[in-house]
């Protein structure tokens, strides 16, 4: 078994974490973060607390993500007063509505161009809270001096 304070060392550069979680869904990421979260900061609660949190974050961002990534996009300039932006979402989609049950594809999302900025720099928000919580988690998973080491060095 690996000592939850040795499991840093295993992988310090992140190359063997990239090659093991490389194809991975997206929602099974977040799943294993919260729980390497739990394992690495058990003894941490704040650290433990801010990775949950931002996971939990980025998780309600996924269908918007997913849209993003997988959607096709449309700018219709001339159609919409003020111009938007619409992306077609062309996931199927399961729905159940009382007795009626339908699969449904080609779903349009459509933003004002100020919407989307709005979103867009709520996102960014969302990524430099991201960037801050991993440079508090590799802080805290760097090894700490042991007294032993302090004594014989000094």
């Amino acid at each position: 078994a690996v000592d939850s304070t040795d499991a840093g060392a295993v992988d310090r550069d992140g190359v063997a974490g990239g090659i093991v979680t490389e194809t991975l869904p997206f929602h099974v990421k977040i799943k294993h973060v919260r729980k390497l979260a739990d394992l690495h900061f058990a003894q941490k609660q704040e650290v433990r607390t801010s990775v949950r949190t931002l996971m939990a974050d980025i998780e309600r961002e996924k269908d918007t993500r997913n849209r993003f990534v997988h959607g096709l996009w449309n700018f219709s300039a001339l159609a919409a007063s003020p111009p938007t932006v619409s992306c077609r979402d062309p996931r199927w989609v399961y729905t159940e509505e009382g007795k009626s049950h339908r699969w449904q594809r080609m779903r349009d999302t459509v933003w004002t161009l100020e919407e989307l900025d709005r979103y867009l720099s709520d996102l960014n928000g969302l990524g430099k809270r991201t960037e801050a919580v991993w440079l508090r988690v590799q802080t805290e998973m760097r090894p700490q001096p042991t007294t032993e080491s302090n004594a014989t060095s000094g």
